[in-house]
């Protein structure tokens, strides 16, 4: 049994291979975009970051990925692990990591988490069942245990909460909406005809409602400009809404399909033929479920009414669609008992949870 570290197509291409036998037997399990996990990597004379494989009888038996955090040199991460339950195995795989991260002058190790925004591929999951949301963590139960017997601990959780359909306190919010309405206050949902005048706005939203969040950075229009180029496969403009107090942006409320309806069709490959599959399976899938992925409120609206507005317009245009049954509400840090009471208040209910861990070095 051997390490083997790189950053070549080669070790890419074996990287991609562990999940194969991992979850071969599993029915739920829709593996990663491989070029979604490469993009985050494209400079392969970037020091800072090592694929970490371990290899049994001339096969791959585990893999991740070790690197120093985007703008927290003292802070490494472990990401995209995968290992059978074997002691020997995940003791190799995490120690080579650690001992990397360590190298490179960290202090500290979490795991397992991604290489920047935590929006994605973050954390492990603990709880739930069921096949995984577009770019969200999945793994076997065992792993929590051997990440503890290697010294890790768990730091904070994060839930996924569902609000369906037919389970959301329609007439509460639309009492609250009701007396926003008569104060001035108005959701509108984005039109691609003045994207320029939204992401305006969202930027305006965003610096306020966040820059006291840990690893904030001041969103630009160009940014935005970009990101809703690149989200056109899955956004549908009545899920991307803005509350306004007059003509002054206040919050917003971002969702996108859920894309792995469509993705678990694809073997993780978006090669072309995987992009002609794509096409095809997003005209053939009817879309059941969208995913909430940003919300945010400026602070002097906060807890006045205007999420429930917002949340409340959602569900008004989903009941639109035919086929939507829910919508996923992802990342509420068990940190944040705001936004998780406001949450379950309406009518969600948590239905996976996923777990930070961390290791002084």
């Amino acid at each position: 049994m051997r390490i083997i570290t790189g950053r070549s197509k080669r070790h890419w291409r074996r990287f991609h291979e562990v999940p194969k036998r991992i979850y071969s037997q599993d029915p739920d399990y829709i593996p990663h975009v491989q070029q979604d996990i490469e993009r985050l990597f494209e400079d392969r004379t970037d020091d800072r970051w090592i694929i970490v494989l371990v290899e049994k009888f001339d096969k791959i038996e585990a893999r991740a990925i070790a690197f120093v955090q985007k703008g927290e040199p003292s802070k490494g991460g472990i990401g995209f692990i995968e290992f059978p339950d074997d002691e020997l195995v995940s003791s190799m795989l995490l120690d080579t990591c650690t001992e990397f991260i360590s190298n490179q002058g960290c202090e500290l190790v979490q795991a397992p988490v991604n290489f920047g925004e935590r929006d994605k591929y973050w954390g492990l999951r603990i709880s739930g069942s069921g096949a995984s949301s577009y770019q969200e963590n999945y793994n076997p139960d065992y792993y929590e245990k051997h990440l503890l017997t290697l010294g890790f601990s768990r730091i904070f959780e994060q839930s996924t909460l569902e609000m369906r359909l037919d389970e959301v306190d329609s007439e509460r919010l639309g009492k609250i909406a009701s007396k926003l309405e008569h104060k001035g206050i108005r959701i509108e949902h984005f039109s691609s005809r003045l994207r320029e005048k939204f992401a305006s706005d969202f930027v305006q939203i965003y610096n306020q409602a966040w820059w006291e969040h840990e690893h904030f950075q001041p969103m630009t229009e160009e940014r935005v400009l970009k990101l809703l180029e690149e989200m056109k496969p899955i956004l549908r403009e009545p899920y991307l809404l803005f509350a306004y107090d007059g003509d002054r942006p206040i919050g917003f409320f971002l969702a996108v399909i859920e894309l792995n309806q469509i993705i678990k069709h694809l073997n993780g490959n978006m090669n072309w033929w995987g992009k002609l599959g794509f096409l095809f399976w997003k005209w053939r899938t009817n879309i059941t479920r969208i995913k909430g992925v940003i919300f945010g409120i400026i602070p002097e609206y906060q807890g006045k009414g205007v999420g429930a507005s917002l949340v409340l317009q959602m569900h008004r245009n989903m009941k639109k669609d035919k086929h939507l049954e829910a919508a996923e509400l992802a990342w509420i840090g068990d940190f944040n008992d705001r936004m998780n009471r406001f949450i379950k208040a309406l009518g969600a209910r948590e239905i996976k949870r996923h777990a930070t861990y961390s290791k002084n070095l």
